[in-house]
């Protein structure tokens, strides 16, 4: 997946931890936690782009992750399904990498 070595790989740590900060209404308690997950997890990465997704009717809440660097630069895309904490690689066929220099926001 990474084009070349980067001088970084030797002084940098990359993760692929997921951690997730509960946020109850009417609490002031805030919990983090570390769920187990299900299915392939994405490779591990940093200064990658995260974006919430629910459907109009507000089912089948999504965490879509798209690029980053691990060494390199990324473009793959990842799908968290919330409900069940079940990763997916997404398949596209636009070569996404060509169109950004840095990992941006995106509204889906």
């Amino acid at each position: 997946m990474c084009c070349q070595q980067n001088v970084c790989d030797q002084c940098c740590r990359y993760l692929n931890d997921l951690v997730i900060l509960e946020l109850k209404a009417n609490s002031t308690l805030l919990q983090w936690e570390n769920p187990v997950t299900v299915g392939t997890s994405p490779p591990p990465r940093e200064s990658h782009t995260a974006v919430g997704y629910v459907e109009k009717d507000g089912r089948r809440p999504r965490l879509i992750i798209y690029g980053g660097m691990s060494g390199c630069r990324l473009g793959d895309l990842w799908q968290l399904e919330i409900g069940n904490i079940n990763f997916k690689w997404c398949h596209f066929n636009a070569n996404l990498t060509l169109i950004k220099k840095i990992d941006k926001n995106m509204f889906l």
